[in-house]
């Protein structure tokens, strides 16, 4: 794991929910998200983030990451949120509003994802964290605030605090080749030794390290593969380019996904890459869910000795195009049964075979039907672009969304279902 960036984590963490704030508000409501003391600022309308406490966090504190090194810093970092208004004024009935809305996001958001953070190193000091970030909101009563806001030159502000946890801040990477700590290393001429001590060595051979994996392609808008994966993104039969980053990867190594190898890793200026063959994996030797991404080494001689990287984990992702109604028809299922039996067809890419675990859902504010009741499939079809489902006791007439998860990772297109009778 490299944890030589996670001395950032503080600042990526408040840089982060200054991102979610701005993506999840509604524009008409706010144009900025400010960070610093609650006065601080000229730009109003707008919301403001302040990081008022830092606590060591107790449930974590002799937690450690990676064997034979001493454990984190594991921070619970606590903020305050205010609204200010045209007029900078926080207690208005404009501001009180717009901090309303930023509470709704803080207690929607319930964990921090990584989504809205650019690459760079920002988001390599929080992909390391190997705990996910969590939100509480906080009591935050007078005697707080009025302990943070007073002085001649404060003034007191309505605000709300909440608490994000636990925050990573890990040593320095050493040698991970050294002697036990506390074993008496025998030797045949010693008979007394004395306790063994934690002595690092240099190796002339180390094995290969993987941090991180980027798609480059444009078509996939540059996520975080680790985050998500989305051959269909490109067009089928395309190639979509993965950066891989970590130490000891050369040209000529094996990419793995999910034991699936894609071509052989080769140098790109100052990149080292690979390419994952979209129409290879619908060939029935993938589909969506969770896999571990992996660089194997072959060593010669002889060519069955091979080092292999610590895994990541990738989501990969289903693509869904279209859901189309096929019929509707009475739902029999007994007096007092409201609704219909509707037949869907979803179109797409990834969207699982015979042994996969797919759940197609109708959400209209709240889930109305789900149903893994698929039509079966020929097992000789790998093409993972078509499924059916039915659902039952489907409210009438309304349009939903549909909501397609495969081997539990959703899509993200959720197109418009309208039934009728």
């Amino acid at each position: 794991m490299a944890t030589s960036e996670t001395s950032r984590a503080i600042g990526a963490v408040t840089e982060l929910l200054r991102e979610h704030l701005r993506a999840r508000i509604d524009p008409g409501e706010m144009t900025n998200v400010s960070i610093g003391r609650p006065d601080l600022g000229s730009t109003n309308p707008r919301v403001n983030l302040f990081l008022y406490e830092a606590n060591l966090d107790a449930t974590m504190r002799s937690l450690a990451v990676d064997a034979g090194r001493p454990p984190p810093l594991w921070l619970a970092l606590r903020f305050l949120v205010t609204a200010h208004d045209d007029t900078g004024e926080s207690e208005t009935p404009q501001a009180l509003r717009l901090i309303g809305s930023a509470l709704r996001v803080v207690h929607e958001l319930g964990y921090l994802r990584l989504i809205p953070l650019p690459l760079g190193e920002d988001a390599i000091a929080l992909q390391g964290n190997p705990e996910p970030l969590k939100i509480s909101l906080l009591d935050a009563g007078s005697e707080l605030l009025g302990r943070l806001m007073q002085g001649s030159d404060e003034k007191y502000r309505f605000a709300m605090a909440f608490e994000v946890r636990p925050v990573m801040i890990a040593t320095r990477e050493t040698n991970e080749d050294a002697l036990l700590v506390g074993l008496r290393y025998r030797t045949p001429t010693t008979e007394d030794p004395e306790p063994g001590v934690n002595l690092v060595v240099e190796p002339e051979v180390t094995p290969p390290t993987l941090n991180r994996i980027v798609s480059a392609n444009a078509a996939s808008a540059t996520v975080t593969v680790a985050d998500v994966l989305e051959p269909g993104a490109v067009p089928s039969g395309a190639r979509e380019v993965i950066q891989l980053f970590g130490s000891g990867i050369r040209p000529g190594d094996t990419p793995l996904l999910g034991g699936v190898e894609l071509p052989a890793i080769t140098r790109a200026g100052d990149s080292l890459v690979t390419s994952l063959d979209v129409a290879t994996m619908l060939d029935g030797k993938i589909t969506a869910g969770i896999y571990t991404f992996v660089v194997r080494e072959v060593l010669v001689p002889p060519r069955r000795r091979q080092r292999v990287t610590s895994p990541l984990l990738v989501r990969l992702r289903p693509t869904v195009t279209a859901v189309n109604v096929l019929d509707t028809s009475a739902d029999d299922l007994g007096p007092g049964d409201a609704g219909v039996r509707i037949r869907l067809e979803i179109l797409g890419e990834l969207l699982g075979g015979p042994d996969d675990d797919v759940i197609i859902s109708l959400w209209a504010g709240t889930t109305v039907a789900s149903s893994d009741e698929l039509a079966p499939i020929d097992p000789l079809d790998t093409s993972q672009r078509r499924r059916e489902v039915t659902l039952h006791r489907v409210p009438l007439p309304i349009k939903y969304r549909a909501i397609v998860r495969v081997n539990g990772v959703q899509a993200r297109s959720s197109p418009i279902v309208e039934v009728a009778p």
